[in-house]
C-alpha cells in the first residue's frame, strides 16, 4: 500500500476467519466458524490521523448435546463502526541531562455495533478481557468470538512520550484513558447481568528507561462508580534486561477484593556455560507461597540441558504440586524433553526462548 503526498493511503481491506471443532466427553461440542470482513480508508498527516472503518461480525454453530436453552444452530450477524483518530504534538526538552522530543498524543475512538441477544449461543472459550490502556481501544470486549459486544461508545486517552533525540529511543512514556457508554451494555455471559455505568474506570500506566539495562513500569485502574474510592488495580514493577540475555524482575500486583502479591524473578546467566532460573511469587492477602522456580541451565556451543523444579500451592493453600522437568536442546536438531520454555516465558517477565 503506497502513500500519497496528502497523506491518502487508499481503501484498506480486512478479512478474519475461524473455524473451531469444540470436542468434549459428556458435555456439549460442535462447530464454529467466525468471519470478519471490514473496510477501513487511513487518512494520516505528519500531525495526526483520522480511520474510519466499517465491518460486519459474523458467528454461527452447528452444535450436538446441546444445554437447555441453547439453539443447535444458533448464529449472530451484526455491523460495526468505528471511527479512530488522533493529533500529534512535540516540542524540544530535556531529560536527565539527554537531549528529548516530548510529544503529546490526544486520542478519540468511537465504537458502534448494533445489539443482537445471543442468549441461545454456547460459551466455549469466551470471557471478557482485562481492563488495561491497551484494551479500551478493542473493537469487542469479549476476548472470544462465542460473544459479539454491542457498543456505542467513546473512548478518551492521551499519552505523552520522551524520546531521545540522538538514538529515538522511548525514554518515557505516560497513559491515561477512559470509555466513556452512551448506551448501556446489553450482551453479557451467562450469570451476569447488563451494565449500564455511563463511564468506564480510569486506566493510567507509566513505563520509563532508567538507563543501563533498568527499567520501570506501572498501572492503575480507578473505578468512579464503586464510591469505596479504593483502587481497582495496580501494577509496579522493576525489570532489568541486558545484551547476554539477563533478566530480573521486581513486581507488585492488586486486584481489589481478588489478590495482592509479589513477584521476583530472574534468569540469570553467570557464564556461557552456566545459567541460573528462579522465581518466587507470594500472596500478601492469603500470606502464602503461589508459586516457586528454580533452576539450572548448562550446555556449550552444540547443545544445552535445563533442569528446574517448581511447587505451585492450590487455591485452598492446604496442598502443593511438586513438578520436575527436564529438557535436552541440540543446536539444529530442536528440544526434547519438558516445554520449560513455555514454563519460563509465563512466569519470567522478559524472558524469550529465542
Amino acid at each position: 500500500m503506497l502513500e500519497d503526498p496528502d497523506g491518502f493511503a487508499g481503501t484498506t481491506y480486512h478479512l478474519g476467519t475461524e473455524y473451531v471443532n469444540f470436542h468434549r466427553s459428556d458435555s456439549m461440542q460442535g462447530h464454529r466458524i467466525a468471519m470478519a470482513p471490514g473496510l477501513s480508508l487511513p487518512l494520516r498527516k505528519t500531525w495526526g490521523y483520522v480511520e474510519p472503518k466499517v465491518g460486519v461480525r459474523y458467528v454461527g454453530y452447528q452444535l450436538s448435546d446441546e444445554d437447555p436453552g441453547i439453539d443447535d444452530s444458533a448464529s449472530t450477524l451484526t455491523g460495526m463502526f468505528s471511527l479512530d483518530s488522533g493529533l500529534y504534538f512535540d516540542r524540544q526538552a530535556n531529560f536527565f541531562g539527554t537531549g528529548t522530543t516530548q510529544t503529546l498524543e490526544p486520542r478519540l475512538y468511537y465504537l458502534y455495533v448494533p445489539e443482537e441477544n445471543q442468549d441461545d449461543q454456547p460459551v466455549f472459550d469466551t470471557g471478557l478481557f482485562d481492563f488495561n490502556f491497551d484494551n479500551i481501544f478493542r473493537e469487542n470486549r469479549f476476548n472470544g468470538l462465542d460473544r459479539i459486544g454491542d457498543a456505542n461508545q467513546l473512548t478518551l486517552a492521551l499519552t505523552s512520550r520522551m524520546l531521545a533525540d540522538e538514538s529515538g529511543t522511548e525514554l518515557l512514556r505516560a497513559s491515561v484513558g477512559q470509555i466513556i457508554y452512551f448506551e448501556d451494555r446489553e450482551v453479557t455471559l451467562p450469570g451476569e447481568t447488563t451494565q449500564d455505568d455511563s463511564s468506564s474506570a480510569i486506566v493510567a500506566e507509566l513505563a520509563a528507561q532508567l538507563g543501563g539495562g533498568w527499567y520501570t513500569r506501572g498501572g492503575l485502574q480507578w473505578d468512579p462508580h464503586d464510591g469505596n474510592g479504593n483502587t481497582d488495580q495496580a501494577l509496579a514493577q522493576l525489570g532489568y534486561r541486558d545484551n547476554d540475555n539477563r533478566v530480573f524482575n521486581a513486581a507488585y500486583r492488586l486486584r481489589d477484593g481478588v489478590t495482592e502479591q509479589t513477584d521476583l524473578a530472574m534468569y540469570w546467566p553467570v557464564n556461557e556455560q552456566l545459567s541460573l532460573i528462579g522465581r518466587h511469587n507470594y500472596s500478601l492477602e492469603e500470606n502464602r507461597l503461589l508459586e516457586a522456580i528454580g533452576g539450572i541451565e548448562y550446555g556449550r556451543c552444540c547443545w544445552r540441558l535445563r533442569a528446574i523444579a517448581s511447587t505451585i500451592t492450590d487455591d485452598t493453600g492446604d496442598s502443593r504440586n511438586l513438578t520436575f522437568m527436564l529438557q535436552l536442546e541440540l543446536n539444529g536438531l530442536g528440544r526434547f524433553g519438558n516445554d520449560i520454555d513455555q514454563t519460563l516465558e509465563r512466569g519470567i517477565y522478559g524472558y524469550t526462548a529465542d
